[in-house]
């Protein structure tokens, strides 16, 4: 018997120990960290990817956010963006150099202010015109101007700077200017406004406060003060554009898809009125929201007797500009235009297309009337194209090359002699010193 228990105690020696039991919790932990690790390793891929893809595509910045949140004017051009046709420099303008606070001794300073037009912001309905999708530096007013200046008038060297911002209205050019660009000394201040203005009044509540109805102002609330759940994920969404390229391609992408399903289905309603609207065809409500909306017009003016007065207080000229609008402009249309025109008003819908046919004139004879009162320079551009046979708008109220170059030339005109005595001004000065 020894010998065949001592075989038994040596095969016990040798049996392998019995691995340890996972608990079921442990698994589930391992899956799941394991499954997160995956993800994020599939995410930071595709990140990197789409960072690579815009860095080589539309260059080093374009994964950046376009506009920062603002605490004066709402929202502002964010420095750090960049794309293959846009450059915002350090001060937050479209130009190319950045802009000291001290004027360069000789130069004469001049300011563009305004909203997407202003700024050149790409036209609006691809799916009726792609072809303007990309606006460079050189194709923009403050562009053509500043070339114009320094050709005609060498002796002295012109800024023309763009400070226009996408959705601007006049009271944020106001809190703008307020805010930065009276630190840099300009000479002239032009303000290239009226279609988002308009677009505003013509839903105005009654008591229109315009700075409470700033566009995105219950997003900067959410953001400067949250209070519910909604704006903890609304800072989410917000800090995922401002961090993620992927996250914001895709945002962008279905909100394009979005809106272009919106417009598209506005297009399709039947809705027949006449060209130009009547006040018939309006319905009741919108006759009564026209009629309340009317009556406070005469605040457009106001905001610009404040910008003129602010201005005058440290000797920059004020020039008012009422910036173009297709469906009001008599030049000869090209087929794409008349496209343009025609999905514009179905989109719109009669309401719309009546305020700006009445506001608009309206708002150009007041202007042109305190202009000559109180001082300031006023020019309507609703005729700059009448004889222009070539394309000049890529959608409603957005401008082509083509437009701006216009544009500029008309400027140029209508200041013509203020700007030959600014140069002499300042040559006299210059030899006195």
């Amino acid at each position: 018997m020894a010998p065949v228990q001592l075989e038994h105690e040596q095969r016990d020696e040798v049996r392998p120990a019995a691995s340890p039991r996972i608990s079921p919790r442990l698994k589930t932990t391992i899956f799941i960290l394991w499954n997160v690790v995956a993800i994020a390793a599939v995410f930071a891929v595709l990140e990197l990817g789409m960072r690579a893809v815009q860095h080589r595509r539309l260059g080093p910045g374009a994964y950046e956010t376009e506009a920062l949140r603002d605490r004066f004017t709402g929202w502002r051009n964010n420095p750090a963006f960049s794309r293959a046709d846009i450059h915002i420099n350090q001060q937050g303008f479209r130009h190319e150099q950045d802009v000291p606070v001290a004027k360069p001794p000789d130069t004469v300073r001049i300011f563009l202010v305004g909203g997407s037009a202003a700024f050149g912001a790409e036209g609006l309905y691809p799916e009726i015109d792609n072809r303007y999708s990309r606006l460079y530096g050189n194709q923009l007013i403050d562009y053509y101007l500043e070339q114009e200046l320094n050709q005609t008038f060498p002796g002295r060297h012109w800024e023309v700077i763009n400070a226009g911002v996408s959705e601007y209205r006049l009271h944020q050019d106001l809190a703008l200017i307020e805010s930065v660009l009276l630190q840099y000394r300009p000479d002239y201040l032009l303000l290239l406004d009226g279609h988002n203005d308009i677009a505003g009044l013509a839903v105005a509540p009654a008591n229109y406060d315009v700075y409470a109805s700033t566009s995105h102002l219950e997003e900067f609330n959410q953001l400067a003060n949250p209070r519910s759940i909604h704006a903890a994920v609304f800072f989410m969404y917000t800090w995922l554009r401002s961090n993620s390229a992927l996250f914001r391609f895709l945002s962008d992408h279905l909100q394009f898809r979005t809106m272009r399903s919106n417009r598209l289905h506005s297009a399709s309603q039947e809705r027949q009125f006449s060209s130009p609207v009547k006040f018939s065809d309006l319905t009741p409500k919108e006759q009564a929201q026209f009629t309340s909306s009317h009556n406070q017009i005469s605040l457009y003016l106001r905001e610009a007797r404040q910008i003129h007065r602010i201005l005058d207080l440290d000797g920059v000229k004020s020039v008012f500009l009422l910036q173009p609008e297709l469906i009001l402009t008599h030049k000869p249309l090209t087929d794409s235009e008349r496209r343009l025109a025609d999905y514009h008003r179905k989109v719109s819908g009669p309401m719309t297309v009546y305020s700006y046919e009445q506001f608009h004139p309206e708002i150009s004879g007041i202007m042109s009337a305190a202009a000559t009162r109180d001082g300031f320079l006023f020019l309507d551009l609703t005729d700059v194209f009448d004889h222009t046979p070539g394309q000049t708008f890529s959608d409603s109220c957005h401008l082509t090359a083509e437009g701006n170059r216009v544009i500029a030339e008309r400027v140029f005109q209508f200041l013509g002699d203020s700007f030959a005595e600014t140069a002499h001004k300042s040559t006299t000065t210059s030899r006195h010193d």
